[in-house]
């Protein structure tokens, strides 16, 4: 059984962004009920694990989440919610699962499919969350090169899940097992994938972890910087509407 109780990471001790705000209104409201726990700066010793260790003293916070959310979920079990993640409707029929996810694209033509790392839920002790913690415990986030590694976590998440419980990368709900579930567009999705969630949406609007694109106009540029992205946005959906 997963209990209810969100885990959420905000490592920087910035002010909270406009869209932040808005879903974590969203987690207020619809789930009243739930256990709300922020993992911040101050809520683990990030000694212990060489990976989180390097990410943090960088800066790296995002890279840091990957980590400490298999950590949270691992050693208190609920859900993980990316703080971007907007909820539309309550998680009741899933807290009898030990595992459930959902599904990544990030091409328009939905042809590749990662395993969802902004939403996920699990019972303490799960054993695919262990799986991943235990990479992560093997690695550094500085590579022998100096660089950063800066692989996001579908993409570590991934291979794990296909070499160890054969999730098959594809559009649509798939169970693993009797108690777990990857769910599909349908019910767990992102804004870079269009369709209607009926559970949860994650923005994924910030990226902070991809740096600016040198190409990227000075509005995009401004935008990003200040908080503003909601607006960017919207003057795109306009420019697209009047191309047509």
């Amino acid at each position: 059984m997963i209990p209810k109780k969100i885990h959420y990471c905000w490592f920087s001790g910035d002010k909270y962004p406009r869209l932040v705000k808005k879903c974590l209104k969203s987690w207020q409201e619809i789930l009243p009920d739930y256990e709300i726990k922020l993992w911040d700066a101050h809520s683990f010793d990030f000694d212990s694990v060489l990976f989180v260790k390097q990410a943090f003293e960088r800066k790296q916070y995002a890279f840091v989440s990957d980590y400490i959310r298999l950590y949270a979920l691992y050693h208190e079990g609920g859900l993980y919610l990316d703080s971007d993640v907007m909820v539309h409707r309550r998680f009741d029929d899933w807290h009898k699962l030990n595992f459930f996810t959902g599904i990544e694209t990030r091409t328009p033509q939905h042809e590749q499919f990662w395993i969802e790392a902004a939403i996920m839920g699990a019972a303490a002790g799960n054993e695919m969350i262990r799986e991943c913690m235990n990479y992560y415990e093997s690695i550094n986030f500085i590579k022998p090169n100096g660089m950063m590694d800066r692989t996001p976590a579908p993409d570590i998440i991934t291979p794990i899940f296909i070499k160890y419980y054969g999730w098959v990368p594809k559009e649509g709900k798939v169970t693993l097992s009797d108690d777990a579930v990857v769910f599909g567009a349908d019910e767990i999705t992102s804004s870079q994938y269009p369709l209607q969630a009926s559970v949860a949406l994650y923005h994924c609007n910030n990226c902070s972890w991809i740096p600016t694109e040198s190409w990227r106009s000075p509005l995009y540029k401004f935008c990003r910087r200040h908080d503003l992205m909601h607006i960017y946005h919207g003057l795109e959906k306009l420019k697209q509407s009047l191309i047509r």
